[in-house]
């Protein structure tokens, strides 16, 4: 019996070791080794608790009590219980229900402990995820704005089809650079393919400008009507991302997982 409570210390030490670093069945561990550990180490020897119990036995024997017939019933049973508590082994009983009862309140108050560390943990990982949702949405709204911008259209002097009217605003590629600039600032919180498709389309419509100033004036609704396809077709892909991004706005380690997948430690 001496191995018993070395052994359980161990096991009480590896379940804190446990704890500390969060691994599973830790508080399982920690307490099965203090209820051992205390069961064991409070219960001495049967030769140890004998010699300092004394006993009336060890002198002279105890001549067996018998109740007279006269004593009633209820008198008998508290007879019987007054033997009962002197018997040696009632310590033992006694010891057992302390240290059990002392192991109980330092589980429940580990517990405690354990349930309000995980709550303010979880706390903290709630508010670091509704900032970098708060800093998604920013760029997604920045996305939309420069949308916004090139998504007016309207049809051809001579009908022969439509273009957009960004082309003809006078003040259009200024707006377009300050929303560019504004969503470039944010481009750390957007997909990869999102911000690959909008420098796209900012190259499509720059590339317009360009054939369209190399041609008269009178010719330049010709020049907008003939890219309107191109253009058209790079908005309505960008809006189908911009769907993707809000879908999977609330899914913050898979956007960060694929959004640097491409970058690896230098060794």
């Amino acid at each position: 019996m001496n191995f018993i409570l070395p052994l359980c210390c161990v096991a009480t030490a590896i379940g804190g070791w446990r704890i500390i670093h969060r691994q599973k069945m830790s508080w399982v561990l920690l307490f099965i080794g203090l209820v051992v550990a205390a069961f064991f180490g409070c219960i001495p020897s049967r030769a140890q608790a004998l010699s300092q119990i004394p006993l009336v036995a060890a002198s002279k024997p105890i001549a067996p009590v018998v109740a007279p017939n006269n004593i009633q019933p209820a008198a008998s049973q508290q007879l019987s219980a007054s033997v009962t508590d002197k018997h040696p082994y009632a310590v033992y009983f006694v010891l057992i229900a302390a240290s059990l009862a002392a192991m109980a309140s330092l589980a429940s108050s580990s517990l405690a402990a354990w349930v309000a560390w995980k709550s303010k943990d979880k706390e903290y990982r709630n508010d670091y995820y509704k900032k970098v949702i708060d800093k998604r949405m920013k760029a997604i709204e920045a996305a939309e704005e420069m949308l916004s911008i090139l998504s007016m259209y309207k049809a051809a002097d001579d009908g022969s089809g439509t273009y957009y009217e960004y082309f003809e605003m006078d003040l259009g590629p200024e707006i377009l650079t300050s929303a560019t600039k504004k969503f470039a600032s944010l481009t750390t919180w957007s997909s990869r393919e999102l911000v690959l498709q909008l420098r796209q389309l900012v190259d499509i419509v720059s590339a317009v400008c360009i054939e369209a100033d190399g041609v008269e004036k009178s010719k330049q609704q010709a020049v907008y009507v003939r890219r309107y396809p191109i253009v058209n077709s790079k908005l309505l892909e960008i809006q189908y991302l911009i769907g993707l991004e809000m879908e999977q706005l609330y899914d913050v380690k898979g956007f960060f997982k694929n959004r640097y997948s491409q970058f690896k430690p230098r060794t």
